[in-house]
């Protein structure tokens, strides 16, 4: 039926183009953003769980980020302290070389290689006191790493107790009165009782710092298998996140191709039912 007072095809046709309008802008903001859940109002628990797992994402990233730290700072004591291991038992090479002769000329060759040796020592604590990180080669407090979250939240975390490796080195009375390795003189290594006591010394030092050496690399590694599974499981959230809010572009752009038809159609169905009221007219001519 067609009246004056309520056009009813007309109605129905305005209804479908706004429906098709909405579908549309809604496809071309998908395209745009790449998203098909941008805000609460695209679905509401999507955007909550999806707003969630970003929250996650970002907290597994940060605690690898900074697990970085601890690693690179471990592998680099770590380092230092195998470089002193060497050194050390150069040092004990040479004071027996030093004790087995007694030609003057070569006794101060091989003492300069001790002092070069020593200076190396020096030289690898410097490089192990890595920035933010001095005591880590004279100190015994505790290192401890955040590696992740137990199923109540808490913190779960990895620790290193320190070894005060440059007292070991520097600052341990030996021989004939040195002040530590790192300061031998000819003295200390003149007599062989001297020369035994430098030695013995010298093997306390060997064994504290390779057994340091060793839990700096364990302790680097288990801190590389923690930031590898904590990347792991960020990159899983991260492509369930994908899965949950990414839009399928593919199929918004057959979908955008359609409702540009359907907007069109609607138009003209528009336009057609707003002429039918003119045709009214016709009848009372």
């Amino acid at each position: 039926m067609t009246g004056i007072t309520t056009n009813y095809s007309q109605l129905s046709a305005l209804r479908n183009l706004q429906s098709v309008n909405k579908q549309l802008d809604q496809t071309q903001n998908r395209i745009s953003t790449g998203l098909k859940i941008n805000s609460a109002k695209d679905g509401a628990s999507q955007w909550s769980a999806a707003t969630k797992m970003r929250a996650d994402i970002s907290s597994y990233r940060a605690l690898s980020d900074g697990l970085d730290y601890y690693k690179s700072t471990a592998d680099v004591v770590s380092g230092a302290a195998e470089s002193i291991v060497n050194s050390l038992n150069d040092m004990k090479s040479l004071i027996t070389q030093y004790a087995n002769t007694s030609d003057a000329t070569e006794q101060a060759t091989i003492y300069a290689s001790i002092q070069s040796a020593e200076a190396q020592i020096k030289s690898a604590l410097a490089a192990g006191q890595v920035k933010g990180a001095t005591d880590w080669l004279s100190a015994t407090t505790t290192v401890t790493a955040n590696i992740g979250y137990d199923s109540t939240g808490a913190a779960v975390t990895d620790t290193l107790t320190k070894v005060d490796v440059d007292t070991a080195v520097t600052a341990t009375a030996i021989g004939g009165g040195a002040a530590g390795i790192t300061s031998i003189t000819t003295a200390d290594i003149d007599t062989s009782a001297e020369v035994t006591a430098t030695q013995t010394a010298i093997d306390t030092a060997i064994t504290t710092v390779t057994a340091y050496a060793a839990k700096l690399g364990s302790f680097a590694d288990r801190l590389g298998d923690s930031q590898a599974f904590l990347d792991k499981i960020a990159d899983v959230k991260q492509s369930s996140l994908s899965d949950m809010v990414d839009a399928d572009l593919e199929e918004e752009s057959a979908k955008l191709s359609a409702l540009q038809v359907q907007q069109q159609l609607a138009i003209q169905a528009l336009q057609i039912s707003n002429a039918s009221a003119q045709n009214i007219l016709r009848l009372f001519q």
